[in-house]
């Protein structure tokens, strides 16, 4: 016996021939159907259905055994995941401080920085993850901030501590920068290449019209022209490589500024970065500790207007990432057993969106100090029964048919009663159809 899976999604009718993809959230992958047999399915009526689209429907996990308790199915594949990840990931924030004063930031910055003494006692951290877990393979640092490269000189020191580290273990060694690109000089952009960067992350949220009204420096200059001229300096750097160091920019959106998005695609496509952009995508402003979110779009006119946006990086000819190729593994650091935050003053999180938030400060979510006794007994690691209150049912995830492909996106949004559904909740119909379009032009 069988049924229709819930994890599909069914397009709108496409083409003269009116036809429908059916994608499977599960598998991610989709079939081209007619809409008799769209009717059928709908109807479970699987035993009219053409014998050689019924097996391929099965094989996409779009049609299943009706015994198959799917919510609990994916709910422990996600777990399972978090027990066989071989890569231990650590986030490093060397500075409390930032240069920028944007007014969504919920960060307090202050001019903290780590110490040599701060050095040894992250390593040894590390160090014991490795030794209690023989599955890590691969050891990841993310520098995060406030804002990292004012602390450039604690990220070269422990980059060779850390791949030291590494290589005793047998390990290999991986990192990831997120910057708000103002110190991004070219000598700078050559020292992170020789840090074994892999990603740099920069934002700009607009052009220089709305950009320099959100992210302005704490003396109130504007920083349009410095990120984007250091941009076009990394690019045009004899050592640029963007099969080796991807650069991807991030546009933080909401009312005030998402109009403007149209006028930076139009410069990033003047200046020819097509094939130097690894991603460029958007990001809905969210609640930092703070009402940020007050301004954001609403939640489907954020997934029109990205819809939008997709399609105008397309026709422009920049890669654009529009559906999910392998089903979500893992949801976030904070639902891992070992991955870290580490910040300048030696907190311990398992969350980026804690440090230096004062509403945080007197918070379960703090783990435990680096320089604390460790005979006490440190924090539980806050956020950890989340797939068993989705399985509970305790928010609307468990209901939801792209749960395989986002895993309830931020836990710590929901406990805090925000709802952080992706935009692909609202606009995957169109992605799929998006998808099957360039799928068909690369063929041509």
């Amino acid at each position: 016996m069988y049924k229709l899976s819930k994890y599909i999604i069914i397009s709108d009718s496409i083409g003269k021939k009116n036809q429908y993809i059916i994608y499977s959230t599960r598998s991610t992958t989709f079939v081209i159907i007619s809409k008799e047999t769209v009717d059928l399915l709908l109807a479970e009526n699987f035993s009219n259905v053409e014998q050689s689209t019924f097996r391929e429907l099965e094989n996409c996990q779009i049609i299943i055994k009706k015994e198959e308790n799917e919510l609990k199915i994916i709910l422990d594949k996600y777990k399972n995941a978090i027990n066989d990840n071989d890569t231990l990931y650590f986030v490093i924030q060397p500075t409390a401080q930032c240069q920028l004063g944007c007014h969504y930031c919920g960060q307090k910055h202050s001019k903290n920085y780590l110490t040599q003494s701060d050095y040894p006692l992250i390593l040894n951290r590390i160090e014991e993850k490795l030794e209690m877990n023989s599955k890590y393979k691969n050891i990841q640092i993310g520098w995060f901030g406030a804002e990292p490269l004012l602390g450039l000189k604690s990220m070269e020191i422990l980059t060779n501590q850390i791949k030291e580290l590494a290589s005793k273990y047998q390990c290999s060694y991986t990192s990831k920068i997120t910057t708000n690109g103002l110190s991004l000089k070219p000598d700078v952009y050559n020292r992170l290449i020789d840090l074994a960067i892999k990603k740099i992350e920069i934002t700009l949220d607009g052009t220089a019209a709305t950009h320099d009204q959100r992210r302005y420096t704490k003396k109130g200059n504007a920083t349009f022209d410095i990120i984007f001229d250091n941009i076009l300096s990394c690019i045009h750097s004899p050592r640029f490589n963007p099969l080796s160091t991807q650069l991807v920019i991030r546009c933080n959106v909401d009312k005030n500024n998402h109009q403007d998005v149209y006028n930076l695609i139009d410069l990033l496509d003047q200046h020819q970065l097509q094939d130097k952009i690894d991603e460029f995508y958007l990001a809905p402003i969210h609640s930092w500790g703070n009402d940020a979110h007050l301004q954001a779009l609403e939640k489907k006119e954020f997934a029109e207007f990205e819809i939008d946006c997709l399609i105008t990086l397309y026709k422009k000819g920049f890669n654009v990432h529009l559906i999910p190729q392998n089903p979500k593994s893992r949801v976030c650091m904070a639902l891992t057993n070992d991955n870290e935050v580490i910040d300048s003053f030696g907190n311990i999180y398992n969350c980026t969106e804690i440090p230096y938030v004062e509403s945080y400060q007197e918070s379960s979510f703090l783990i435990e100090n680096l320089h604390t006794d460790r005979d006490g007994k440190p924090n539980s690691r806050s956020m950890m029964n989340w797939y068993e209150d989705i399985e509970q049912k305790d928010f609307p995830c468990s209901s939801c048919s792209i749960l395989p492909i986002c895993g309830g996106a931020c836990p710590k949004q929901w406990y805090e009663g925000n709802c952080p559904c992706p935009s692909t909740k609202f606009n995957l119909k169109e992605r799929i159809l998006l998808y099957v379009h360039q799928q068909v032009n690369q063929k041509k």
